[in-house]
């Protein structure tokens, strides 16, 4: 099991901003795989108050009340002389999700997670073709865009929250 502390710029479910952080903590919430022992907050889709509140409100609403959430822990853990794997969405997550199908997989989820992440993004639109896209990302092809699809929303779903 890898140990994670989780830095992010988090923004999930402020208006007009990325979704991205948020979408990547739900993830990380639901693979057995994962030991998330730490989130720390940082400035980039919006001000660091803006990321360190959104992600607290993020905490209480899905109640995984077993994190806190400090801004300047993201010096200590980046200057540690301990081995860190970086790993960023903007290189390595090419994501081609059609709106319907985006709906279909999170809109009506029993377990809560699916219906949140959809609540929470429903301005989003992730697709697949050119006509329509709200924006033009050019990131690396995925080789097996169908199992990188059913591992993404395997992740989102399997993260056992509840909504507060």
């Amino acid at each position: 099991m890898k140990k994670i502390t989780f830095d992010c710029d988090n923004t999930f479910g402020v208006n007009n901003c990325d979704v991205d952080d948020g979408l990547a903590l739900l993830y990380l919430l639901g693979r057995k795989e994962a030991n998330l022992i730490g989130i720390t907050s940082c400035y980039g889709n919006s001000t660091i108050e803006t990321t360190f509140s959104n992600t607290k409100r993020m905490l209480k609403e899905i109640k995984e009340l077993n994190f806190s959430c400090d801004p300047k822990a993201t010096l200590e853990v980046l200057t540690q002389s301990c081995p860190v794997s970086t790993a960023t969405g903007n290189n390595c997550l090419a994501a081609y999700f059609t709106a319907d199908e985006f709906k279909n997989r999170l809109e009506n989820n029993k377990n809560g997670a699916g219906s949140y992440i959809y609540e929470k993004t429903g301005y989003l639109r992730i697709n697949a073709t050119k006509e329509n896209a709200n924006a033009t990302i050019f990131l690396p092809k995925i080789k097996d865009l169908e199992a990188f699809k059913e591992e993404v929303y395997s992740g989102w779903l399997q993260a056992k929250i509840k909504i507060a």
